[in-house]
């Protein structure tokens, strides 16, 4: 996937979207970090330049998240932040990915993360790789975050 980069230039206008695809953890299960954005390693589905196979994910389709409902902060709604500035066809960009490690935060005013799952809701909403959708609560034990996020840990999931 070389050659692979964001779009230079932002149009006039363009589409956001409030879902994000998941880049997983750090090796380890390490929380990611903002400086994670170029990191090839991660243990998700989708990120920069890495290509994943259904073979990949040794966890089970149904035991691995996909995409899912991302976190932004309500201040920036309509004006964007650099995790709601570009819309969902820039590429590898904070606006299109999330890590399963942080936990999840529902969108509250004043917080600023561009690399959590979440959602204004009293649930967020998360796809598994086997096409079904889950509400999760945002209570969802932080290390079943971190492993539904993960493709091939090998660990026991639960969605409680």
């Amino acid at each position: 996937m070389a050659g692979v980069t964001n779009i230079g230039t932002l149009p006039a206008s363009f589409a956001r979207s409030d879902y994000a695809a998941n880049a997983g953890t750090k090796p380890g299960s390490a929380a990611c970090t903002d400086g994670d954005y170029y990191n090839s390693n991660l243990t998700g589905v989708i990120y920069e330049r890495k290509g994943i196979k259904l073979d990949d994910i040794k966890d089970g389709l149904s035991n691995t998240y996909l995409a899912g409902e991302r976190y932004i902060n309500p201040d920036f709604y309509k004006g964007g932040e650099t995790g709601n500035d570009a819309g969902w066809a820039v590429g590898h960009d904070f606006d299109v990915f999330r890590c399963s490690n942080p936990a999840p935060q529902r969108d509250t005013p004043g917080y600023l993360s561009r690399i959590v799952f979440g959602s204004p809701h009293a649930v967020f909403h998360m796809a598994l790789c086997d096409g079904s959708i889950r509400p999760i609560q945002y209570s969802i034990d932080p290390v079943m975050h971190t492993r539904l996020g993960n493709r091939s840990d090998g660990q026991r999931v639960s969605f409680e």
